[in-house]
C-alpha cells in the first residue's frame, strides 16, 4: 500500500535577526504528520491543565520530531 505524502514549505530563519534566509521542501508522509499533531495536542494539554513542566518536555519532543524531519532534506 502507499503512502500518502505531504508537501510542506518551510522557511529557516536566522534567529539572530529572524529576517527569512531560505526555503527548502520538506516531504512527508501522513502518519509523520499526524505525529506531529498528536505532539501539539499534547503540549495544548499540558498548558491548559497548568503543567508547564510537561508542556516544555512535550515541546522539546516535538522540536527533536521536527528535526528529524529536516534532517531527511
Amino acid at each position: 500500500m502507499m503512502q500518502s505524502l505531504t508537501v510542506i514549505s518551510v522557511s529557516a530563519q536566522n534567529t539572530t535577526n529572524l529576517s527569512l534566509t531560505e526555503s527548502e521542501l520538506i516531504t512527508i508522509t501522513a502518519q509523520q504528520l499526524k505525529e506531529l499533531e498528536n505532539s501539539m495536542n499534547d503540549i495544548r494539554q499540558a498548558l491548559e491543565e497548568g503543567n508547564n513542566t510537561q508542556a516544555l518536555l512535550n515541546l522539546t519532543i516535538l522540536e527533536g520530531q521536527v528535526s528529524v524531519l529536516s534532517e531527511g532534506t
